[in-house]
């Protein structure tokens, strides 16, 4: 049940959120900054999980829906949000390191608290009592990352310094 948590449910998942964000940063980074696209990011988890309960409730007549319903909604938008503040990073350091490093972190870290959340849910009894903690863990963890993007400059006026993000860094 763990494998088919991590694999049939949130690796597919994720998978299409983070190419979703990739692609949608790479053709559109330059209008958004790093709390803009957190916000986007959100705003995808919300829409993405209003679906999926959708199509879960036509599909099963479980008590688990109670469970999914309130349990998806903030584990999605987390996720998402998180996927899209390391994708808007990855965009604005120049250096390849720091390229690469939080392009690994968008895709790992969410796929990672997906597949827990799911194995959680497939295995049942008193395993779904992590559910609780690790939704509080990621609300707290997007809460940390979304007070750090608003303090990020805008690319354009890292531009009009000539400086990149990581000489802002330095400087601060």
């Amino acid at each position: 049940k763990v494998f088919t948590g991590f694999v049939n449910a949130a690796l597919i998942e994720k998978s299409t959120a983070f190419l979703f964000l990739y692609y949608l940063f790479s053709k559109q980074y330059s209008k958004l900054n790093v709390n803009e696209s957190v916000c986007f990011g959100m705003f995808l988890g919300i829409g993405f999980s209003a679906l999926e309960n959708i199509f879960y409730a036509i599909q099963t007549n479980s008590s688990m829906i109670f469970l999914r319903m309130f349990t998806s909604v903030p584990l999605h938008i987390t996720t998402c949000g998180i996927i899209a503040y390391y994708l808007a990073l990855r965009q604005a350091y120049n250096t390849p390191i720091n390229r690469i490093t939080n392009l690994i972190l968008a895709y790992v870290i969410p796929l990672l608290f997906h597949g827990i959340y799911d194995s959680c849910l497939l295995i049942g009894n008193q395993i779904t009592y992590i559910i609780g903690p690790e939704l509080v863990f990621l609300i707290l963890a997007l809460e940390y990352l979304m007070a750090r993007a608003i303090s990020l400059p805008h690319t354009s006026e890292l531009k009009k310094k000539k400086i990149s993000l990581e000489d802002w860094e330095a400087i601060q």
